[in-house]
């Protein structure tokens, strides 16, 4: 049962690739350059750190994120926005200072955790351009996300801080910004 809520979870990360790419395609997603790079170094943490902690199958998802995250790094530079903060730095910096901790310690708990804290920061920018610019991101797509994160909570091996941390704030953050699409769709139909 385990693999079967994983396989689904890497499932509704696929879709939701394919769904978000296609919005880039057709111009009404723009992902920001510097969030793709900041989640592709969290997710490779937290999928190699959760792996670690015995999260199994629950850990796939992640492991797809990881690589859906790294091919938009690409793309982002043409399709994407480039809007580069100084905060934007700071995250940047500090997601690469993420796997410091696992280095030094042996233990990937502090890597996952920060990931984790670092990853919900980093989403701010994308939290900025989605509510000036809420068309910009695939709502179908941050669905899918949120379903994901659900089915690897369920299909987790292994339940502790390493494996659930980072899985609890990316539902929390993907919650956000559906929400801030779900707001603004709202707000316009009114």
């Amino acid at each position: 049962m385990k693999e079967f809520l994983g396989a689904a979870a890497v499932a509704c990360e696929l879709a939701s690739a394919i769904i978000y790419y296609h919005d880039i395609y057709r111009g009404n997603t723009k992902p920001h350059l510097y969030t793709m790079i900041i989640w592709s170094i969290l997710a490779g943490i937290v999928f190699f750190g959760s792996l670690a902690a015995g999260a199994g199958a629950g850990a796939w998802g992640t492991g797809m994120s990881f690589l859906f995250c790294a091919s938009l790094v690409p793309a982002s530079f043409y399709w994407g926005t480039t809007d580069i903060t100084k905060m934007d730095r700071i995250f940047l910096a500090a997601a690469l200072f993420a796997v410091v901790p696992w280095l030094l310690t042996k233990d990937p708990l502090w890597s996952v955790v920060l990931a984790a804290g670092i990853d919900g920061l980093g989403m701010l920018p994308t939290l900025r351009k989605t509510w000036n610019a809420p068309s910009t991101e695939s709502l179908p797509a941050w669905l899918l996300a949120l379903t994901r994160s659900i089915l690897q909570m369920l299909a987790l091996s292994a339940y502790n801080v390493t494996t659930l941390i980072y899985l609890i704030e990316v539902l929390v953050a993907d919650s956000a910004l559906t929400g801030i699409i779900l707001f603004h769709r709202k707000r316009r139909a009114v």
